[in-house]
């Protein structure tokens, strides 16, 4: 008999931190399910770590060669068996009732996707220690649950306005993208994932969570949200898309070709670009329009490459001609709001008056968030050494002891679902 839910944790080379991942689907009070370890051809000791696990439930499988990241997390799919399926990245773990309570939510609304968050935030310990390592932070949540036209979502993803988080999450703590089914904090009935993977060859692709997400979206005329951090999301220092975002490297499960973007006018290699650029070839795929420039909110876009290639510059990666590109663009804009932003590039008009008013602006906005209690109540951090936790299982129990005292603390949960997402209808 088919088990209700299948897990898939796609690894390659992090048999360090793997087993986490594995104890936390082991760890659930639902006990319905499989869990797929797509291993992408490991030469650490992966394939030993996972087989000192003796529960029938899991499987291991590795192909035994290097697969692309999206192939490698398309691997994973053939093996599955279960009704719905959740994906899990091998530096991540799910509290113990995520299974129970997407059951409950599947049986009362027959939902085929449910997204949900995952930004409990916990820093993995290393031999070699880093800033922040075994501390937690968690944004806000609600538990609200409520319905989202997909329509609604992709029109807001297609414009720019609030793919790239670098801009509004300080503020808003990525409520913007909370909705959002991408790959590892969303449940999908495997029905719908077979219809995509047979119309279009696969299911994801380039940037693989926001590929999935587009292709997912276009499929359904609504999904639901779950608001609440049923995923608890893992930082290591190496990670594919922090390494990338830093230094412009790529890791050795990318494929550069593939990723370099093909639809945008701007063929930068930026983070966001790379991201956005999937977006479009998906939507374009599923959609045939080819008229989503004139979609492009520009100040959006322009002002997420900025801030990407500062990082870049401040890194000491070359950036003069992926600059003068942008500013190229930028002539090129009707309508194009200047950024004072921009002036972080030029050290002779760093003090120009827009750039000192932009600087004093975004000082005033930073102080009036800091004395906003709302505000400074989700921006502690809980640090695992006096909290009681050393790795992300032992800081998931302590999350979960104090979930309830966190959700009830203030209404700003409420504020952000109202502003990003107006038109929800709400189950409770």
């Amino acid at each position: 008999m088919s088990p209700f839910f299948s897990f898939i944790i796609p690894t390659k080379n992090r048999s360090a931190i793997l087993k986490f991942a594995i104890q936390s689907c082991l760890n659930q009070s639902f006990e319905d399910f499989e869990i797929i370890v797509s291993d992408n051809n490991s030469k650490d000791r992966t394939e030993e770590v996972v087989k000192k696990f003796t529960d029938a439930r899991i499987k291991y499988v590795n192909p035994k060669i290097d697969l692309d990241l999206a192939k490698s997390f398309d691997n994973g799919i053939k093996y599955a068996k279960g009704k719905y399926v959740l994906y899990l990245a091998d530096d991540e773990a799910y509290i113990s009732d995520t299974l129970k309570s997407l059951k409950k939510i599947i049986d009362d609304t027959n939902a085929e996707v449910i997204s949900y968050g995952r930004k409990a935030h916990y820093k993995h310990k290393f031999e070699k220690s880093y800033s922040g390592e075994n501390e937690l932070y968690v944004y806000p949540f609600s538990k609200k649950k409520m319905w989202i036209n997909s329509n609604f979502l992709l029109d807001k993803l297609i414009s720019c306005k609030y793919i790239y988080p670098g801009i509004a999450a300080k503020k808003d703590f990525l409520y913007s993208l909370r909705a959002y089914p991408l790959t590892v904090k969303c449940v999908v009935k495997r029905d719908l994932i077979n219809f995509i993977i047979d119309k279009y060859g696969f299911f994801h692709h380039r940037a693989i969570d926001w590929y999935a997400c587009v292709l997912t979206l276009f499929h359904t005329k609504k999904i639901l949200l779950y608001d609440r951090h049923l995923n608890m999301a893992g930082s290591i220092p190496s990670s594919t898309g922090s390494t990338f975002r830093n230094s412009g490297e790529f890791g050795s499960d990318i494929n550069k070709d593939q990723f370099k973007p093909k639809i945008l006018p701007v063929k930068a290699n930026l983070f966001s670009n790379l991201i956005y650029d999937s977006v479009m070839e998906a939507y374009i795929l599923a959609s045939g329009d080819r008229g989503f420039i004139k979609k492009i909110d520009n100040n959006s876009y322009i002002g997420c490459m900025l801030r990407d290639l500062y990082v870049w510059k401040k890194n000491s990666v070359n950036i003069e001609g992926i600059l003068e590109e942008i500013i190229n663009y930028i002539k090129e804009c009707d309508g194009y709001i200047e950024d004072p932003f921009i002036y972080y590039f030029n050290e002779k008009r760093k003090f120009h008056h827009k750039h000192l008013r932009y600087l004093i602006s975004k000082k005033i906005k930073n102080f009036l968030n800091y004395l906003s209690k709302s505000q400074s109540f989700w921006r502690k951090k809980y640090l695992g050494n006096d909290k009681g936790f050393q790795n992300i299982i032992e800081c998931i129990d302590y999350y979960e002891k104090i979930e309830n005292d966190l959700i009830n603390n203030n209404n700003l949960p409420e504020k952000l679902l109202k502003k990003y997402y107006p038109y929800a209808e709400y189950l409770d």
